[in-house]
């Protein structure tokens, strides 16, 4: 029985039934008024529809309410208009030092907004230290996705999980495809990505920084690894925080990384097996460092995260 025809059928007349009515036609404005503040994204993949059964299922789950958060922002706020993708929300916060150093695109954690806690005090510290610095995103993936990226993680780099955490939604996903739809569910997720990282580097080149510095947290050092690969001009210094990579192995991040100086900070040691084949590989340029800080980092170790940062990019 259909919603309407329900309430109807249990009105009982007089002011109750006008209440109803009242209901019934208030109802869908109001479910409409709460959505707007909440963008949903609408990149979709072919791959992903034909795996699952879904006509309409996107690459990345409903967002993080990006247009109240640039409503909140107004002078933060930046549009990313990635091609062939949705706009993308960054929050920018200009230099507040009488030097200027450069520009650093700051990436958050798979499924935090551009203003998580981290980010928000990273952007803050490193502005007030001269780094115009524009905070990015990073929605979580859809379901049918991340299921995919569990597989070839599995067949990949077998032992080793993803560093995220399962929930019902991903768990409940059974992907019964070949492999090279696996793949090209996954290289669309990548791509998406990496048009976003590639927006977000032009802008800032586009405000004059000559030196652009990339700042990973979590999950997003994976989407920075792939990004390169595929080529993403004007990274001059790279930092990880917490970095999680699922589908590479140390040696894989020699190529795309050995060309840039890279800052790897972790909270665990195991972390330096990746200082390791660097060097045994012959790159300088890299320095691993064990910091005290949540093996999840979040606001509170915003401090000390942007004093390390500082003072390696002095």
């Amino acid at each position: 029985m259909a919603y309407r025809d329900f309430i109807a059928s249990r009105a009982s007349g007089g002011l109750g039934g006008l209440l109803l009515a009242l209901l019934m036609v208030g109802a869908p404005a109001a479910v409409g008024q709460d959505r707007s503040d909440t963008d949903s994204v609408t990149d979709e993949a072919g791959a992903a529809s034909a795996a699952t059964g879904s006509a309409d299922r996107p690459m990345i789950r409903m967002s993080f309410g990006s247009h109240a958060l640039a409503r909140r922002y107004p002078e933060l706020a930046v549009w990313l208009e990635p091609e062939d993708f949705s706009p993308a929300l960054a929050l920018f916060e200009a230099e507040t030092s009488a030097e200027p150093h450069g520009g650093i695109l700051l990436l958050a954690d798979q499924g935090q907004s551009a203003n998580a806690p981290l980010l928000e005090g990273l952007r803050q510290r490193l502005a007030a230290a001269g780094w115009g610095t524009l905070s990015m995103g990073v929605e979580e993936a859809s379901p049918a996705v991340m299921a995919a990226i569990r597989q070839q993680a599995a067949a990949v780099n077998p032992g080793a999980g993803t560093g995220l955490e399962e929930d019902d939604g991903v768990a409940s996903v059974m992907i019964d495809v070949n492999d090279d739809t696996r793949k090209e569910m996954i290289d669309r997720y990548y791509l998406q990505h990496h048009a976003r990282l590639t927006e977000g580097m032009a802008w800032l080149g586009e405000q004059g920084y000559g030196e652009r510095v990339i700042v990973t947290v979590g999950w997003s050092a994976q989407l920075l690894y792939q990004s390169l690969l595929s080529g993403l001009p004007g990274v001059t210094r790279v930092v990880w925080i917490a970095p999680d990579f699922a589908l590479a192995s140390d040696e894989d991040l020699i190529a795309p990384f050995s060309p840039v100086a890279v800052l790897d900070l972790h909270a665990r040691e195991p972390a330096s097996t990746r200082a390791a084949a660097f060097r045994r590989a012959g790159v300088e340029r890299f320095q691993g460092s064990v910091v005290a800080i949540s093996a999840r980092p979040g606001g509170r170790d915003s401090a000390v995260l942007a004093g390390r940062i500082i003072s390696w990019l002095k």
